[in-house]
């Protein structure tokens, strides 16, 4: 009975461990490419992510759920992953937005210095 409880209590000490041990990214950009298991997405300034799709993976649109389906290359989404670096993202939930526009000349993208092309780190 111990040997099992021991057994339990490790196995469990690894799945938290591993659960901790990604990290959370937020990539806005347009779907250029849709597969079944992943997406590839551009963000405006080119930089290009491939992000893995599973069964896990929670599909929103205007805060309410939508099937899988619902996304299409050439859409704007806001993807919120996890994952060990920007070669090795995970998404937990993709959220179909209307295309963003331009910003009027003469005024910053971004005034916090975020969101410049690469996978924003979410604390």
């Amino acid at each position: 009975m111990r040997l099992q409880l021991s057994i339990a209590a490790t196995i469990a000490l690894l799945v938290v461990a591993t659960l901790h041990a990604h990290e959370k990214y937020r990539i806005v950009g347009v779907v250029q490419d849709r597969q079944v298991d992943q997406m590839r997405v551009k963000t405006k300034d080119g930089h290009r992510f491939t992000i893995y799709l599973d069964d896990k993976t929670v599909y929103q649109r205007e805060k309410k759920k939508v099937p899988k389906s619902d996304l299409k290359n050439g859409q704007t989404v806001v993807v919120d992953a996890l994952g060990d670096g920007e070669d090795d993202l995970g998404a937990v939930t993709v959220n179909i937005v209307p295309a963003i526009s331009s910003p009027p000349s003469g005024k910053p993208p971004s005034a916090n210095g975020r969101g410049k092309g690469r996978a924003e780190l979410r604390e």
